[in-house]
Order: C-alpha cells, then sequence, then structure tokens
C-alpha cells in the first residue's frame, strides 16, 4: 500500500469562508477516475421476499405468509416477467420498465461459513468489508471501497464521503473518509461574530501541539476540516435541486449527495444509511387493499429517493458515471411469526442503479420450498461478485484487490 497524509475527520469541525484546497490538490482531484459509487446500505435486514416477489412461485408464498401476503392485485409485475415489485416502489418499477437501469439482483448473501452470520452487527461489517472471517475488525479494517482507493495513485480528503451510511466502507489503512450529516452542518456554528470566531478558532488550531500525539492529530484533522469545509461549501454553492426530493433525513442525504457531485471536487464514493429494516414485529402495520403498510412505506422512500436523486442528475447533466448499489445485513425469514412479523433470514434481493447498468433480472429467485436452515431462502450469488463485477466492469479496478478473491462476475454492467 501507498503511504499518504490523509487527516480526515467525521464531520463535525468545519468552518465557511476559510482558504480553499491548494492547486496542487485540485489537480490531484481532477486527474482520478470520474467513476462514482454510491453504496445504500439498509440497516436491520430487509425482507427481500416482500420487496420483490417470485409470481411463479406465488401459492407458496401466500402459504409461508398468511397475513403478511402482498396480494396479487397491487403487486406491479413488469411485462414478460415472473417478479412482482412491492407496491410502494413505484418509481423503482417505471425505472425498471421504461428506463431500463435498474437491475434486481436475486439471492444475494455471504457464504454459509461466514462468522457472525443473522447476527446485524457482524453481518454489517461483513458486507462493508468483504472480511468474512472478521479477521481485520480489531487490527485496522478495511471497507471493499477503501480496498479500490488503494489502487489510486492519490486520494485526497474529499475522495470519500459519508452522509449518514458508514465510514468503514469507504476507508482502509492510509484513509478514514469524511462524515458529514449534511453541508448545511459542514462549518462552525455562525454566531453575531463569525468572522471574529473563525478567526480565533483557526489561529488556536494553527498553534502546534508539541510533544503530544493525541492532541497534534487532533489539530491537524481539525485544520484540514476547516479547509475541506470551505471547499465544500464554496463548490456546492450553485447547486439547486430540479426536482423534489423526499421530506425525509433519506431524502435529504440524498439531495446532499446530489450536491457534492455537483461540486466536482473530485468525490469518487458516497455512503447512504437507511434504518428501520429489522421487522420482527408487525411488519407491515396499516396494509389494505388501498393503504401501503409499513414495510411498504420504508420502500416507498427508498424508491421515491433513488428515483429523485438520478432525475436530478440527469436534469444536471451528471448521472452518465454514478452507479448506485444496496445492500442490508441479511434477508428475512419465508415463513412470517406470530408477531406478524419477520426473523433473521440469509439472502435477500438487492438493486443497482444507474445509466451503465443492464437493467434486467440477475439470477433465479430462490426456491421457497429449498429452503436453507429450514426458513430461510438460498443464496444465488455471494455478495462479493456484485461488489467484483462493480470493480472490474465500472470502476476498471482488480475485483480481487476490492473483494480478496476471485467471484464470478454478474452482467448487471
Amino acid at each position: 500500500m501507498s503511504t499518504r497524509r490523509n487527516f480526515l475527520k467525521h464531520g463535525i469541525f468545519a468552518a465557511a469562508g476559510l482558504s480553499l484546497l491548494t492547486q496542487a490538490r485540485m489537480v490531484e482531484a481532477a486527474a482520478l477516475s470520474n467513476k462514482v459509487v454510491i453504496f445504500l446500505f439498509l440497516y436491520g435486514g430487509n425482507d427481500g421476499l416482500n420487496t420483490i416477489v417470485p409470481m411463479d412461485q406465488y401459492a407458496t408464498y401466500q402459504q409461508l405468509r398468511p397475513t403478511l401476503q402482498i396480494p396479487q392485485s397491487k403487486l406491479l409485475v413488469p411485462p414478460g416477467t415472473q417478479i412482482g415489485f412491492n407496491p410502494g416502489m413505484t418509481k423503482l418499477y417505471d425505472r425498471f420498465v421504461n428506463k431500463r437501469d435498474v437491475a434486481v439482483l436475486n439471492g444475494i448473501a455471504m457464504p454459509q461459513d461466514s462468522v457472525g452470520l443473522f447476527a446485524h452487527d457482524a453481518c454489517q461489517y461483513v458486507y462493508q468489508t468483504c472480511d468474512i472471517r472478521q479477521t481485520t475488525r480489531t487490527s485496522g479494517p478495511e471497507g471493499w471501497i477503501g480496498n479500490y482507493f488503494d489502487t489510486l495513485t492519490s486520494t485526497p480528503n474529499l475522495t470519500g464521503i459519508d452522509l449518514g451510511g458508514s465510514p468503514l466502507p469507504l476507508q482502509n489503512s492510509d484513509y478514514v473518509p469524511t462524515s458529514i450529516s449534511s453541508i448545511n452542518d459542514f462549518y462552525l456554528t455562525p454566531s453575531f461574530d463569525t468572522q471574529a470566531l473563525q478567526a480565533a478558532y483557526s489561529g488556536v488550531m494553527n498553534v502546534p501541539a508539541a510533544n503530544n500525539v493525541v492532541a497534534e492529530y487532533n489539530r491537524t484533522t481539525r485544520v484540514q476540516a476547516l479547509a475541506d469545509s470551505a471547499v465544500v461549501r464554496q463548490s456546492t454553492s450553485g447547486y439547486m435541486a430540479t426536482v423534489t426530493y423526499p421530506s425525509t433525513s433519506l431524502g435529504n442525504s440524498f439531495k446532499n449527495c446530489a450536491q457534492l457531485l455537483y461540486g466536482d471536487m473530485g468525490v469518487r464514493a458516497v455512503t447512504i444509511g437507511a434504518g428501520g429494516w429489522d421487522t420482527h414485529q408487525n411488519q407491515n402495520a396499516g396494509a389494505s387493499s388501498t393503504a401501503l403498510g409499513s414495510h411498504d412505506r420504508l420502500l416507498q422512500g427508498v424508491s421515491d429517493c433513488i428515483d429523485a436523486f438520478f432525475t436530478d442528475l440527469e436534469n444536471l447533466g451528471l448521472a452518465d458515471n454514478v452507479l448506485l448499489i444496496t445492500m442490508s445485513d441479511f434477508g428475512r425469514n419465508a415463513t412470517e411469526n406470530a408477531d406478524r412479523g419477520t426473523d433473521h433470514g440469509y439472502s435477500s434481493v438487492a438493486f443497482a442503479v444507474g445509466k451503465m447498468v443492464q437493467g434486467g433480472i440477475y439470477n433465479a429467485y430462490p426456491s421457497l420450498t429449498a429452503l436453507a436452515y429450514t426458513n430461510k431462502l438460498n443464496i444465488r450469488s455471494d455478495f462479493r461478485s456484485v461488489y467484483a463485477t462493480v470493480a472490474e466492469r465500472f470502476l476498471g479496478a482488480s475485483s480481487s484487490l476490492v473483494t480478496g478473491g476471485s467471484f464470478p462476475l454478474m452482467d448487471f454492467l
């Protein structure tokens, strides 16, 4: 690995109006590949079976889901297919049918010999690092996108940005990504004496912490954060959304993501997260013949945000080199439980979205009769095949360096 000086931060220190990146750093950023990966993680374990329903196994599905089954009349079935999109996913369904820029990846899971199957924290770690043995958990974990960053000749500070997903997929031994809650919060809180406050803070931070390694590291990260804050706020100040994003935390994250790409600062990967997917009880409360249930609404939120994001990028002329990948902790059991919910499962459905995506359905849907672990959907593709495909066919990087092994590529790219 190359050695790089990257004192990056977790986004809580910053100020507007300070010096911009040096000319050298701007050239450095421009020299990188302009491909951008958006990694959306659904925290809690999304129920893939009620996200994409296998129409050719619908009778078995009804038996497994006596109260959670989605009526056929509500499912969104693309012409000529044997799958039904959840009724909340109208926007993603429309892109799948009309724009052909959505890939449905069935049966995605980690291998059965992975450490920590069915445990949230363990599975999140594995999906974000590709370290199925979790051997590096305490010794400096590296994310799968961070592994790609390690192949670059240079990694400017703003190459990877965490917008509430997790910094882990973006980091490596030399690089810690920037984490911010929103662009508007990425600066010192203004007050009646904002300019004096900024000057005083900058002055204090410019004094080296002699003979104290921890304090000096803290100082340098704050100094870098101040500079990066100014770059971000100035570079993105001209952004105006061309669509109305959902008025949710997830919608704000996607809007901020579009704003960052508009700023053209060398951002090459962004992580975004959405919570609420651990649906053990009352998974689809409120569902009726005319109303969406709670899980349906979660999927609606994701679908609406993805569509708004890509429509915005298309309107701004920024969509050509952007790829979005979704993952979740795991799927849910094929059988519902006594609390009208579903417990931790195994494989689930993932999505790839973007102009370079070969829209369609990938992998046969897992059998609802030949289940893994008694009641869990079985695997069709190792999740690392998804990342390997992204590496080889989108980023032009070695898939083995990104995933740590050799895995069959998929045809969605």
